[in-house]
């Protein structure tokens, strides 16, 4: 399908501003890249802050600019009845967390007051199932999710699965840092937030990590694995807890991620689910292979010991990961390569733009 994306034919991207942190803060901005740089389309960004928006006296008239109007995830009501009201535009939204369940766990994990918590999950929960059951067959023309797993928990069976993309600039020799790590630490490293649950994975991954140190010990090795945990929206008892533990480092949310993990022996994902987020995609970019817990590897872009490390149980995982750590660095790097070569091609954001430009060639093209 041809793209008929002019001047004239104006995308308005609502989503979180650029200073937000997080992996939709990165999605936003990679679609405006793809649909401003790629694609040729002139793109707005509109940030979902919903007080700024009421109170911009230039909104009526952008909003009535707009042919397309891409949702980073469900608006509060009265922004989506601004945005309907003003003109009838294509809408389409993007399914980038499980709605219900990160809902349940800001409620059972917040620091916030217990009614807060109570009314903040009560109104998403309404707000969510008015737009599953009535708001995506009435306004939204096209629902997409980063991933089938994202769209099952949310309850769409009709949503265009279009993975995240990542600019990614290849690193000359991914395997160059090998021979300079640590020589009393193996570095383990993951990235923790509300999407998806990734939080509830920290015992998890802590558990993993304090096998592989007990097999090291056993080996009578003088050398252990230390797990550094990054993320956002950590409740402060969890932090408290792990931060007892001497193989475990809380590094909280930082700007300079990659940076920060180049050099690591693994990326770890202890959950099952079948997604790799944004935290998984840079480890990818800067050299480091990812080791991840699954349920189906049918399901996975993970091959077991060729582009990372599978296991299905926390003490598999320790055991797979004792003996990777015991290889020499150039079957580390191998794996490393591999996964360069088949996740980062797939995601790169020239080939994720096909998607893009199909869907919103339909949007525009009804536009005529």
């Amino acid at each position: 399908m041809e793209l008929n994306c002019t001047k004239e034919k104006r995308v308005c991207v609502v989503g979180p501003p650029p200073s937000e942190k997080g992996g939709v803060a990165q999605a936003t901005l990679m679609h405006i890249y793809i649909f401003r740089k790629i694609l040729g389309c002139y793109t707005i960004l509109f940030p979902s802050n919903l007080l700024n928006m009421l109170r911009d006296n230039r909104l009526s008239k952008l909003l009535r600019s707009c042919h397309v109007i891409h949702l980073q995830g469900p608006l509060v009501l009265p922004l989506l009845v601004l945005f309907t009201t003003a003109r009838r535009p294509k809408i389409m939204m993007t399914l980038h967390g499980w709605v219900i369940k990160e809902a349940l766990i800001y409620y059972s994990r917040s620091n916030e007051k217990t009614l807060r918590r109570f009314l903040v999950l009560i109104y998403i929960m309404v707000l969510w199932n008015l737009y599953r059951y009535l708001l995506s067959r009435l306004i939204i023309d096209y629902i997409t999710s980063v991933s089938k797993i994202t769209a099952r928990e949310n309850g769409i069976r009709n949503a265009i699965i279009v993975p995240n993309a990542i600019l990614c600039k290849l690193l000359d020799d991914p395997c160059k840092d090998h021979s300079k790590r640590h020589k009393h630490n193996f570095r383990i490293v993951t990235y923790v937030s509300i999407g998806g649950g990734k939080i509830e994975s920290i015992p998890i991954a802590v558990t993993i990590i304090n096998h592989v140190n007990k097999l090291l010990k056993l080996s009578n090795l003088q050398i252990s694995a230390i797990l550094e945990i990054y993320g956002k929206d950590v409740p402060n008892n969890i932090i408290q807890t792990i931060s007892r533990l001497p193989f475990v480092k809380y590094m909280g949310y930082v700007s300079d991620f990659k940076e920060r993990i180049k050099g690591a022996d693994l990326f770890l994902m202890a959950y099952t689910f079948p997604e790799l987020g944004f935290a998984a995609l840079e480890a990818v970019c800067m050299g480091v292979p990812l080791a991840k817990l699954t349920a189906d590897p049918t399901e996975e872009e993970i091959v077991d010991g060729f582009n990372g490390i599978f296991a299905t149980s926390p003490y598999e995982m320790a055991v797979k990961i004792y003996n990777y750590l015991l290889k020499s660095d150039e079957q580390k790097c191998y794996i490393a390569k591999n996964a360069i070569s088949t996740i980062l091609r797939k995601r790169d954001p020239k080939v994720i733009s096909l998607y893009w430009k199909y869907i919103l060639g339909s949007l525009l093209d009804h536009e005529r």
